[in-house]
């Protein structure tokens, strides 16, 4: 099973940091692969790790421009400028 997918898994089971483990995992394999810098950010904002979590959006979207997701999550109020 392809290491994302478990992170999602264990992201919405309330295993963040487990969850982060498998996205870093997911990330070294395939650098730009947008989806897991996005699911890994989600892990962090639920960890109240903002600054890692804004990082990671922005990388998404960085990779892919149409990412509305990862759009909307940048804005999340908790963001300064």
């Amino acid at each position: 099973m392809q290491k994302t997918t478990l992170g999602i898994r264990k992201y919405l089971n309330g295993r963040y940091q487990a969850a982060i483990v498998d996205f870093n995992a997911a990330i070294t394999s395939k650098p730009n692969y947008a989806l897991a810098y996005y699911n890994r950010g989600r892990a962090y904002l639920a960890l109240k790790q903002n600054r890692e979590a804004l990082q990671d959006f922005t990388q998404a979207l960085m990779l892919n421009p149409s990412f509305k997701q990862a759009e909307r999550a940048k804005a999340y109020p908790g963001f300064s400028s």
